[in-house]
């Protein structure tokens, strides 16, 4: 019901928040030791699990589209699950080679990911793109179920995307 209220953008600004929130209390905790500020952490990070689960799917079914949902939703858990396969090796790096070096494995992968959507945006911005044509191809379907990006990129198109 949350998320359906404030829709995946804000949601995702709550998320940060509750986020931002529980590394607050538990470095209140790890400093005060007082006892509180952990159980406060967890009851945040409580709320914070089902939140993003139900925000990436939200996300998924606005922007691209419920008649693709199930192609785009799988590849996003899909990578979701490849990322944990990479934990213990991190964490085998960090303990061999301090966490400075594990932690510049991830900015490098940080940076990637952030670099897609700005990609997108830049080639969402471009009315005759033939670049966002080919990079939205299959991502929907010509029906009412169909996403704001294959949306805007039929109308920017002049229905040509799919």
């Amino acid at each position: 019901p949350l998320v359906d209220t404030i829709g995946p953008t804000l949601g995702f600004a709550v998320l940060w928040c509750l986020y931002l929130t529980f590394q607050l209390l538990l470095r209140l905790y790890v400093e005060t030791e007082i006892a509180a500020a952990a159980y406060l952490a967890f009851a945040v990070f409580a709320l914070v699990r089902p939140l993003f689960y139900t925000l990436g799917a939200s996300f998924v079914g606005q922007v691209f589209g419920f008649g693709t949902f199930g192609k785009v939703y799988g590849l996003l858990t899909t990578f979701a699950g490849i990322a944990c396969l990479i934990v213990q090796p991190l964490g085998n790096l960090a303990a061999n080679n301090g966490f400075e070096v594990a932690n510049g494995v991830l900015t490098v992968a940080q940076a990637t990911t952030a670099a897609l959507p700005l990609c997108i945006l830049v080639l969402w911005r471009r009315p005759d793109s033939q670049e966002t044509d080919a990079l939205l191809e299959g991502f929907g379907t010509p029906n009412s179920n169909e996403g704001a990006v294959v949306t805007r990129a039929r109308s920017m198109s002049g229905g040509k995307v799919l």
